[in-house]
């Protein structure tokens, strides 16, 4: 597939795009289009897991409209990763993105999702249940 990680299966969600570096996935329970999951990989030059962290969850915010709440270690299929967590504002709508990140030798593994905030609690429970399928090839 040309993607460094297999999913055995998408509970709760669907892939609605396959890029050569990416899918993303929609959660089943949301019909209004505005959540999504992205896992993605590729190349950074940046120095730090904490500075690449930062510039990915704040891709599509201004600086002001970012709020980080947690940035915690955590394991990715058992490989040390970075979990961070944010509210940020779009288009008036205030969202909550949860991100988790591998990175290592300027290469990188990215799980984000972005869902509107009111839907915090089932999205954690929801992306836990679709890494439980997630695995490095």
């Amino acid at each position: 597939t040309g993607l460094p990680f297999t999913l055995n299966d998408t509970p709760g969600y669907k892939i609605t795009k396959r890029f050569l570096n990416s899918v993303v996935l929609q959660p089943l329970s949301d019909l209004s289009g505005k959540s999504s999951v992205v896992i993605s990989h590729g190349v950074s030059e940046y120095t730090s897991v904490d500075k690449l962290s930062k510039q990915l969850i704040s891709q599509g915010s201004t600086e002001g409209d970012i709020e980080i709440l947690t940035n915690e270690q955590t394991l990715l299929d058992n490989i040390p990763a970075l979990a961070t967590t944010a509210y940020t504002n779009v288009a008036g709508d205030t969202y909550y993105i949860k991100q988790i990140l591998s990175y290592q030798n300027n290469r990188f593994l990215l799980v984000q999702t972005r869902v509107p905030k009111a839907n915090k609690t089932t999205t954690n429970d929801a992306l836990d249940r679709l890494l439980s399928q997630f695995g490095f090839k």
